[in-house]
């Protein structure tokens, strides 16, 4: 993964709890510091909670705009759901990485950027 995403875990974050996001990755040249140029753009899937609170069209938007202003640059953000050519999602797996995964801890919704040793107390939701 490029640093420009592990250096801002901090701010994806922040957007992601802000617009409900389940589960958050970015794939393509991005995974790939050889391959990420200084004019590509981020590719990132995006899961949301069900029925997000502020509606879907604000939560993907308000993310994809969020996501354009932490980068300075181009974002495709597609969403895991709208996937159907299977060309497109074998491509997509390929190179996919995590960065941000939405859990219940202890009964409270919290979310975190992936990190490695998640406790038993803590447990997936919506990734069956």
């Amino acid at each position: 993964m490029i640093q420009a995403i592990t250096e801002r875990t901090t701010e994806l974050e922040q957007l992601c709890r802000r617009y409900y996001v389940l589960r958050l990755e970015v794939f393509g040249s991005a995974t790939d510091s050889q391959r990420f140029r200084s004019d590509s753009d981020l590719d990132f899937l995006v899961e949301f909670q069900p029925s997000p609170p502020c509606g879907y069209a604000n939560a993907y938007f308000g993310l994809l705009e969020g996501l354009q202003a932490v980068f300075g640059r181009s974002v495709d953000l597609v969403s895991a759901s709208a996937i159907k050519n299977p060309y497109f999602r074998e491509s997509v797996e390929e190179t996919i990485s995590s960065i941000y995964l939405h859990y219940k801890d202890k009964g409270k919704d919290t979310g975190s950027p992936i990190r490695s040793g998640m406790t038993e107390e803590k447990e997936a939701v919506g990734l069956g």
